[in-house]
């Protein structure tokens, strides 16, 4: 039998029926989806949502998608995940293009994260808040993601994955039922796992009463700190990808990264030192230097390396 739209959005849980009148009311959660930004601001004079491209140096963005503009009249939730989920995509296949052999595993990772933090940020927002406004930043180095809100779980249980309550169960649903997030509580669990299998900088999460914000890095650990010079950086990643072995001497590294001397080794591991991203042991012979355990970084490849043992046995 034929449906009509008002029992369709019923279906879907888009509207309710009003015992009174017997005529369908929107939901608030479907208005803020679908709505026309005007409506929107009539019920949440705040709302606001907000997309920038910052390019390195400048202090002016370069890219913009806001309610703001009047070329979105349309504006809603929907909308800006469409517009600002396109832009990320174009900047994931520009920053992460693998050989064919690997079928660009690399894209279709950091997108599922990117499209889960787009997600995440917009189904939990706390609209009903004093300051309902969504952020988006995009960097050639991350994407920061910032709602209104503070996290409803701890961020162990957000790196893990695990069933959670979103803030707004109907958003989160109407995003399910487009296909545009993945099961419940598991959004975390990609995007950490995304940036350790591209061996990107791990995702960084604070939030507070006022609002949660996920940083997203699209380079890697070294290369996100503008301290480090190329010797310190090379030093680094060294140490990150052969993890395995907990410390390192001057002589083994020496012996490893050619072209450079051990006096040379010695002052870049003592910049790394201030950097509080490697750490020394022992004197005279027995010095030796590793990544700092207290490193965010070392600590997400253990809990990911785990993971991955988890779900293979």
């Amino acid at each position: 039998s034929m449906v009509s739209w008002e029992q369709f959005l019923d279906r879907i849980g888009a509207v309710e029926l009003d015992q009174k009148s017997g005529k369908y009311i929107l939901k608030k959660a479907t208005l803020l989806f679908f709505g026309r930004i005007n409506e929107i601001h009539k019920v949440y004079p705040k709302f606001h949502v907000d997309y920038f491209r910052k390019d390195p140096g400048s202090t002016r963005w370069s890219d913009r998608v806001t309610d703001d503009d009047l070329t979105f009249p349309e504006m809603n939730l929907y909308l800006f995940f469409n517009l600002v989920f396109e832009k990320l995509m174009a900047m994931t296949q520009n920053s992460f293009s693998l050989s064919a052999s690997q079928e660009r595993t690399g894209d279709r990772q950091m997108a599922t994260a990117f499209r889960e933090a787009l997600v995440n940020a917009l189904a939990h927002s706390d609209y009903d808040g004093p300051n309902p406004v969504v952020k988006i930043t995009a960097t050639s180095d991350y994407i920061l993601f910032e709602n209104p809100g503070i996290l409803l779980v701890n961020e162990e249980d957000y790196i893990h994955g695990g069933e959670t309550r979103p803030r707004n169960e109907r958003i989160m649903s109407l995003f399910r039922f487009l296909g545009l997030s993945e099961r419940q509580g598991q959004g975390g669990a990609q995007i950490f796992s995304a940036a350790y299998m591209n061996k990107v900088r791990s995702p960084e999460i604070k939030t507070n009463l006022e609002k949660t914000e996920l940083k997203i890095w699209i380079i890697d650990l070294a290369d996100s700190y503008p301290a480090l010079g190329l010797n310190e950086k090379r030093i680094l990643k060294y140490m990150i990808l052969n993890n395995d072995t907990d410390t390192f001497s001057v002589p083994e590294l020496d012996k490893k990264l050619t072209g450079l001397s051990a006096y040379q080794i010695r002052k870049c591991l003592g910049q790394l030192i201030s950097e509080g991203l490697v750490r020394k042991t022992g004197n005279g012979k027995n010095t030796r230097y590793g990544l700092n355990p207290n490193t965010h970084e070392k600590i997400t490849q253990q809990q990911m390396r785990l993971e991955q043992m988890r779900n293979a046995l």
